[in-house]
């Protein structure tokens, strides 16, 4: 898979890490060595959202900050992730037999002392959009959407930063969630 850098009509691109076919019986570390191998470009679009009169600054750290960390659903466990500005703890847990084995449920959960705006957002392969959902305040979900793992290819994490602009600092992608076929993906919001 080619490097694309530079402008598209969404702005300038960004460059994730994204691993497509992972070997049979590899370890979590060769997997995530292998991604480093393969970037892939991602619209700044998915990547930011300003909310309202967003200043410039806020929108440059969210553009050309740290890269958006890919993450194994398996790992997260309620330890503390960090990407760049961004810490975390997030736990994941799996229900089986909740949705046809062509289909995911995604549901968000967050903590009572998790107030922050948080949103997973599923995109096609096209990068458009198949569905967002959110905590913030004293909305602490449980929210949930089902998808058809057809029309999902990542599923971004987003958190507010400075002036409430929704930066992608996560991305699961759809190897990664073929994995969970026909179940509920439970993302736990712990703290931040």
């Amino acid at each position: 898979m080619s490097e694309q850098l530079g402008r598209s009509a969404g702005g300038p691109v960004q460059v994730i890490q994204q691993h497509r076919e992972r070997p049979a019986g590899s370890d979590l570390g060769q997997r995530r060595a292998d991604r480093a191998e393969q970037p892939v470009a991602l619209e700044a679009s998915a990547a930011a959202r300003p909310a309202g009169g967003v200043g410039v600054e806020a929108i440059h750290e969210c553009l050309f900050g740290p890269s958006i960390l890919e993450v194994d659903l398996d790992d997260l466990d309620g330890q503390l992730i960090t990407n760049g500005g961004s810490s975390d703890r997030i736990r994941a847990t799996f229900r089986s037999g909740v949705v046809p084995a062509t289909q995911i449920r995604i549901t968000l959960r967050s903590a009572a002392t998790v107030t922050a705006r948080k949103e997973l957002t599923a995109e096609d392969v096209l990068g458009t959009d198949k569905g967002t959902i959110f905590t913030q305040d004293a909305n602490h979900g449980p929210n949930s959407m089902t998808r058809s793992l057809a029309a999902v290819n990542k599923l971004f994490f987003l958190k507010a930063k400075a002036f409430g602009v929704m930066c992608a600092v996560y991305v699961v992608d759809s190897f990664e969630l073929s994995q969970h076929a026909g179940q509920e993906i439970i993302i736990n919001r712990l703290a931040d």
